[in-house]
C-alpha cells in the first residue's frame, strides 16, 4: 500500500494480462534521480490465495504501471482501490476493523512488517490467468489528477488560515 504511488505499479508477482497503448514517464521522489521512461500502462494480474478457503484468485488491476524485475515490492495505491468501491483499511492501529482489503465475497487481510503493509500473491501461470476466478480490484478509468478525495472536507492548512 502507498498513497505516494499514483497508480498501482507491478512488480514481478504481477504479470500483464492486457496493454492500454499507454506508456508513461515515472518521475523520481528525489530530483537527483532520474526519470524512467517507457513504463507501460496495462492491466494486470496476481494470484492470491485465500487464508480461509485456500481458494486461489486471480487479483486484476487496471490502469497499472508495470516494472516487473525493475520494482522489488509492487505498490497499491488504496485511494485507487476505494474509487472503485473497494473498502481497504490499511490502518494497523484502527481496533475497530480488520486491517485488508473487503473484496465483497473475498477479503484480503493484510499484513504488516515494520511501517510496511502488505499481502502475499504470486505471478500467475498461463493456465491461471484463463481458469481461476477474478477479483477486479480497480477500474479501467483512474487519473489521480482528475479524482477529487473528500472535496466537502478542509485540509489541515485551510482551517488554520
Amino acid at each position: 500500500m502507498d498513497t505516494h504511488a499514483d497508480t498501482g505499479c507491478a512488480s514481478s508477482n504481477w504479470r500483464i494480462l492486457w496493454y492500454t497503448g499507454q506508456v508513461c514517464e515515472v518521475l523520481p521522489f528525489l530530483p537527483t534521480y532520474d526519470a524512467v521512461n517507457g513504463i507501460p500502462v496495462a492491466g494486470c494480474g496476481t494470484v492470491w490465495s485465500s487464508p480461509s478457503t485456500g481458494q486461489d484468485y486471480l487479483l486484476v488491476g487496471d490502469q497499472f504501471l508495470y516494472f516487473g524485475e525493475v520494482l522489488p515490492n509492487s505498490l497499491l495505491n488504496p485511494n485507487q482501490l476505494r474509487a472503485f468501491g473497494i473498502g481497504v483499511n490499511d490502518n494497523p492501529f484502527d481496533e475497530s476493523q480488520d486491517i485488508g482489503i473487503d473484496c465483497g465475497d473475498e477479503f484480503i487481510p493484510l499484513h504488516t512488517i515494520g511501517t510496511n503493509v502488505y499481502f502475499e500473491s504470486r505471478v500467475p501461470t498461463d493456465w491461471e490467468v484463463k481458469h481461476l476466478p477474478r477479483i477486479y480490484i480497480t477500474s479501467d478509468h483512474w487519473d489521480p489528477t482528475d479524482d477529487c478525495m473528500l472535496p466537502e472536507r478542509k485540509s489541515r492548512e485551510q482551517i488554520k488560515m
